[in-house]
């Protein structure tokens, strides 16, 4: 037992040692030849710049991490920017910092088969502009994305089998920010801002998947006259805690399928949208459950200052839920500079 101990910390001793540092473009002359140069679990760092390609860097099993430094812009691939092609159970691809912009793919993760590995995808403080697809996140496994902002392009993030885990991101004027089919539970939309998704299917898209939980986000004119700003699917059941949505072209949420009690919403402020606040596919009711009615107050929409002012109905005190309702905190009080003005939210990430 001892022996067998000791040969297991010596290999883990080994894997730690193992994972290096690589720079771009100080150590290796461009992302393929660190790509190539790379071990599993090593580090790429990646130097302000633009670094187009044609073909997508295929990132082999073993999982790395890719980190820029100041403005790094990928651009210019037929394909998928980076397309994870085949991972193996556990392995871990990060990405941090990196503007991905007009491609028709920035991240790829496959379909898995049978026995169906588990990846870790995480996306950190990342920007994607005008990408057909921001993400296409299709792996079993966990799937982080935080910090990050969305502008333009067809769908933002693209799931599927992949457990989300999405916090404090912007999404803006895309036709869908996130679309997402055969789930399980305990998918999770936290703290994020969605803008202008015109597509039929509205900014969020849930497509037979298990509970799908969105939490304290703000949705502002999104959707179609003939959709819903929140869309569920085939059964998928959606959960909406605390959330505002205004100003949609039409529905607030709807269900495609016409199922009752596809929507679980609760504390959360539907308005002003053309289409109707309600559906019959929501449990419960307009003004039950803790949901209102009324303009949120924002400090400046028209701006992108989403903050709330001291007598908007979603501030702690102004509901009876007694919670913040949208991603943003009371604001009006700050200075302009200190606001959140949409170039102070672009700042952020």
């Amino acid at each position: 037992m001892r022996k067998a101990l000791s040969l297991v910390v010596g290999v883990l001793a080994a894997a730690t040692a193992s994972a290096d540092t690589i720079h771009v473009p100080a150590d290796q002359a461009s992302i393929q030849a660190a790509i190539d140069a790379a071990s599993p679990g090593d580090e790429i760092v990646i130097a302000a710049g633009t670094y187009a390609v044609a073909a997508p860097h295929a990132l082999l099993p073993g999982g790395l991490t890719f980190r820029g430094v100041g403005d790094v812009v990928l651009t210019g691939s037929t394909d998928a920017y980076f397309d994870v092609t085949a991972p193996q159970n556990l392995d871990r691809f990060r990405f941090e910092n990196l503007r991905f912009v007009g491609n028709p793919v920035a991240i790829r993760t496959p379909t898995p088969v049978n026995p169906f590995p588990e990846t870790r995808l995480e996306v950190d403080g990342c920007t994607f502009e005008d990408n057909a697809i921001g993400i296409d996140a299709r792996n079993t496994g966990q799937f982080w994305l935080t910090n990050s902002r969305f502008e333009g392009g067809t769908v933002c993030v693209d799931l599927r089998f992949a457990w989300p885990f999405i916090q404090n991101c912007v999404f803006v004027g895309a036709r869908n920010a996130i679309f997402s089919q055969e789930g399980q539970a305990d998918r999770l939309i936290d703290h994020c801002l969605f803008v202008d998704c015109y597509g039929f299917y509205g900014a969020v898209s849930a497509e037979a998947d298990g509970e799908f939980l969105i939490n304290q986000c703000t949705f502002d004119g999104c959707g179609s006259v003939d959709g819903a700003a929140v869309s569920s699917r085939l059964g998928a059941t959606v959960v909406m805690d605390a959330c505002i949505v205004v100003g949609g072209p039409g529905l607030a949420f709807g269900c495609v399928a016409g199922l009752p009690n596809s929507f679980v919403i609760t504390c959360s402020d539907l308005w002003n949208n053309a289409g109707g606040d309600w559906h019959d596919c929501g449990y419960g009711g307009p003004t039950e459950n803790g949901n209102l009615s009324a303009d949120p107050l924002f400090c400046a929409p028209d701006q992108g200052d989403y903050g709330l002012r001291t007598d908007s109905p979603c501030a702690p005190a102004g509901n009876a839920c007694d919670l913040l309702i949208g991603a943003y905190d009371v604001g009006c009080e700050t200075t302009a500079t200190e606001s959140r003005s949409w170039g102070a939210v672009k700042s952020l990430y």
